[in-house]
């Protein structure tokens, strides 16, 4: 989850299995590896309620970014 205006860099797992159950409530698992891994750790963050900022190692790795300008409409 985002925290507007600011950007950090946190480590995600190059491999990860996610373990769920599906509609049937029988028991699924999702590996995924690389992008995957990071994108299943990112969607488990929402759900946990977790923030990016929850996983800096430290608030130094918390930076502020300016407001992109908008591009005008042509």
């Amino acid at each position: 989850m985002s925290v507007p205006g600011y950007r950090g860099e946190i480590k995600r797992s190059l491999k990860v299995t996610a373990k769920g159950w599906d509609r049937q409530g029988r028991e699924v698992r999702i590996k995924g590896e690389g992008l995957m891994a990071q994108a299943l750790e990112h969607e488990l963050d929402h759900l946990n309620g977790t923030l990016y900022i929850d996983h800096l190692e430290s608030r130094d790795k918390l930076y502020k970014v300016e407001a992109e300008a908008e591009t005008p409409e042509i």
